[in-house]
């Protein structure tokens, strides 16, 4: 769909039942608020970053470790390599400024600081 930075569209990722197994793993009551790290590790919450999540943890089931292993096939790298599935929920108006994956943005839109652990690679589900 993209260059520069790639962006694929991949039909059909998650399949139909997926997609229940996920819907049926998340409640409303588990949802935290989102948070950003500091670089000194700190988690703050702030109007930055406005949406709710849920991490779904490596050892969840058998059907979420087979999502992060399609993910991690698709790009040539080892499951072990993906990090847990993060959903994450938006209501009207809440929101997630432009950021950068990878580090920090200077003025000229260029990443400053690249902070571990370092994304390669971004997965977005829809």
């Amino acid at each position: 769909m993209h260059r520069d930075p790639n962006i694929f569209l991949i039909e059909g990722f998650l399949t139909e039942a997926e997609i229940q197994h996920l819907d049926a793993l998340v409640t409303p009551a588990r949802f935290s608020k989102s948070y950003t790290d500091t670089e000194d590790g700190k988690k703050v919450v702030d109007e930055y970053r406005t949406s709710t999540f849920i991490h779904l943890g490596k050892s969840q089931d058998a059907h979420v470790r087979q999502i992060e292993s399609r993910a991690a096939n698709m790009i040539g790298m080892a499951p072990d390599m993906v990090e847990p599935l993060q959903i994450v929920q938006y209501s009207e108006g809440q929101k997630f400024e432009t950021h950068h994956d990878m580090g920090t943005i200077g003025e000229d839109n260029r990443v400053e600081k690249v902070v571990p652990p370092r994304r390669l690679v971004t997965f977005f589900v829809y």
